[in-house]
């Protein structure tokens, strides 16, 4: 396990991944607008940020990288989920940023970041998901039986028939052989 600083520590990192990083700018500058009425492009402002909701999909990996100038004045990117992972080259942070690891890392910062609402929301969810698939298998079994038993001649009815009588009398006899 980890230390309780150590796991705290990962978590801010995480949410300070997560969130963008004007997101205290943006929300002070809708409020204003939308106190007085006016509108005079501060939406449009706020919507070209690089926020990952309605932006374009090339530039939203920067808001999972912080630029660091090293000592010898180069700028790398340092990813913030995972800070082991350091690129020289924009194309070399872009192109992990759209790959499976980075999906990964923050797919699982999202599942930690989750309230106890959500994370119920979330169980309801599947538990009727998974009672939908219940059930259309019962349906499809019962459709297929049907058929099944459709296809029958009155002969192989009469065998089956037979058949399950005498599994009863077994049934019956052992019943009454049985000792109380």
């Amino acid at each position: 396990g980890t230390s309780p600083t150590a796991a705290m520590t990962t978590k801010l990192r995480v949410m300070r991944a997560l969130r963008p990083e004007d997101s205290d700018e943006e929300e002070d500058s809708s409020d204003a607008s939308g106190s007085d009425g006016s509108n005079d492009g501060t939406e449009a402002e706020a919507s070209d940020d690089g926020s990952a909701s309605g932006s374009d999909p090339d530039e939203q990996w920067q808001m999972y990288f912080d630029e660091v100038l090293t000592k010898k004045g180069n700028v790398t990117w340092k990813s913030k989920l995972l800070p082991s992972k350091v690129f020289t080259r924009p194309d070399g942070a872009r192109a992990f940023a759209s790959g499976k690891q980075h999906r990964k890392a923050l797919k699982e910062a999202r599942r930690k970041l989750r309230t106890h609402n959500e994370a119920e929301r979330l169980k309801a969810r599947v538990a009727k998901r998974r009672a939908r698939q219940r059930e259309k298998v019962k349906a499809r079994q019962a459709a297929r039986r049907k058929t099944k038993t459709e296809r029958l001649t009155a002969e192989q009815i009469a065998t089956r028939k037979a058949k399950f009588e005498r599994k009863k009398q077994r049934r019956l006899a052992r019943i009454e052989m049985k000792p109380e």
